[in-house]
């Protein structure tokens, strides 16, 4: 009588990845970003900068990490507001895409808002303001959907009302955008319909 071979019975963890490997691959990202914009790797960890001796990256818990929050093994709230940032934002930051908070305003970014940030499909607040940031409004936002609030004032963007952002809420508002740093500072309100219209034109 022949023998059958044993079927091979594979665990589910070989086909789809931990949520503790996933939040591992996400941290990665994390410090690519902290070095892209200027800071260390002790910034990022909430050690002091002056302290002697070498550190063990995997004792560093990453919710512990400065400004980063962590739920259901993503990354979903990053708060670098006025941390002397400098640089541009890459485009590899899409790759975090369970972020719903980012805040890098009060900084020293600049160049353009990269395409990519339109891939943050879970954002749900985002503030950008205060720093050197040109261009304008990528159309690819209109894919964050689920955007509620936007700030982007005392920046050098092109002046003008953001019309393809998407949606829905109950007059949601955004920060607006000026031709110049000290130009402009009004707020466009979010319908029902999920299209943005300038506030501040109708009230003034």
């Amino acid at each position: 009588m022949p023998v059958l071979p044993v079927p091979v019975c594979w665990p589910v963890s070989s086909t789809r990845p931990s949520e503790s490997s996933r939040l591992e691959q996400e941290g990665e990202v994390v410090k690519e970003l902290a070095k892209a914009f200027g800071k260390s790797l002790r910034w990022l960890y909430n050690l002091p900068e002056e302290e002697e001796g070498d550190f063990i990256e995997e004792e560093v818990d990453i919710t512990k990490w400065n400004g980063i929050g962590v739920s259901d093994g993503k990354v979903v709230r990053i708060d670098w507001y006025d941390e002397d940032l400098t640089g541009v934002i890459p485009d590899f930051i899409s790759k975090l895409n369970g972020l719903t908070y980012l805040f890098l305003g009060d900084n020293d970014i600049s160049g353009d808002i990269p395409v990519s940030l339109g891939r943050l499909v879970n954002l749900r607040q985002l503030n950008l303001c205060r720093n050197r940031l040109t261009g304008s409004v990528p159309k690819s936002f209109k894919m964050l959907r689920k955007l509620e609030e936007m700030g982007l004032y005392n920046n050098d963007m092109e002046s003008g009302t953001p019309g393809y952002l998407g949606g829905e809420g109950l007059r949601e508002y955004l920060n607006g955008l000026g031709g110049g740093r000290n130009e402009g500072e009004g707020r466009f309100e979010r319908r029902n319909k999920g299209n943005w219209r300038n506030w501040s034109k109708d009230v003034n």
